[in-house]
């Protein structure tokens, strides 16, 4: 997706920030997630506000541009544009989980455009970290499903969908990973829901690992710092919000309440 179109998507999407809480936010905060960034900051700003009460704000790099048109039907203000020029940095670190779960809401027209990562800022001190990754497409896959599994070198285990969400219209991604500590890692123990639902997924595995899983500095959102420098990966494309993530594996249930407390107006599915 060229710049020029994503400009063009967000002037029609663009309205003025008047951010209050969701019956969608308390539904999250209901399930205790350990960050939290609604992307709900008035034009301007230099961070996102963690909402979680962790104290994990995400801090800007470059280009972003808030006060979007988001995907809540009771708050349509509430979300980041981003160009492939801008991302953001939180002080989140990824340390001894067995069960993980990372969410966000996003729509683009991109194939390959990283969501949330926590392997750390650079492949020179952080090569041999771990970290779940949740992204659309990988290096080696512009094909704008959704991906999402361990990753670390020479490591890649987990899953892809096959439903495409780079049809300019917002999603609900969700990635869960529900390991047991002690016990190798699988695919099968990670889980990606888009709109609520899980989705059937095709597994990839590459190495091995047993969890516990330790990432190393902070998680990232919209750029995959070392994916950029080894393989350049472009950033996130499009507009964010919403996302979240948990030190416990979301039950379908609990993921089924988060898409359904947003009430997504006509621009989803």
């Amino acid at each position: 997706m060229t710049s020029f179109r994503i400009l063009l998507l967000l002037a029609s999407l663009a309205l003025a920030n008047t951010h209050a809480q969701t019956s969608y936010e308390a539904t999250v905060l209901a399930d205790q997630p350990v960050a939290y960034w609604t992307m709900g900051q008035p034009p301007g700003s230099t961070y996102a506000a963690d909402a979680s009460g962790h104290g994990n704000p995400a801090i800007v790099q470059g280009s972003v541009y808030f006060g979007q048109r988001g995907a809540l039907q009771d708050d349509p203000t509430t979300s980041v544009g981003l160009l492939g020029n801008g991302d953001f940095v939180t002080p989140l670190d990824q340390t001894e989980v067995s069960q993980y779960s990372l969410e966000a809401w996003v729509l683009t027209l991109a194939n390959i455009a990283p969501i949330l990562q926590d392997r750390g800022f650079s492949d020179v001190n952080d090569a041999a970290a771990m970290s779940i990754t949740l992204t659309i497409g990988q290096p080696d896959a512009s094909d704008g499903t959704v991906h999402c599994g361990l990753d670390a070198d020479y490591l890649s285990i987990g899953d892809k969908t096959n439903k495409l969400v780079d049809d300019g219209k917002w999603h609900h991604v969700v990635c869960v990973f529900s390991g047991l500590a002690g016990q190798a890692i699988t695919p099968s123990q990670f889980t990606i829901y888009i709109d609520g639902r899980p989705q059937r997924v095709v597994p990839f595995s590459t190495g091995s690992a047993t969890a516990p899983v330790s990432g190393n500095e902070g998680t990232t959102i919209g750029v995959h710092p070392i994916w950029e420098q080894q393989f350049g990966m472009p950033e996130y494309s499009g507009l964010l919000t919403e996302v979240a993530v948990y030190r416990h594996a979301l039950s379908a249930a609990r993921v089924l309440a988060h898409y359904e407390a947003a009430k997504c107006p006509l621009t989803c599915e």
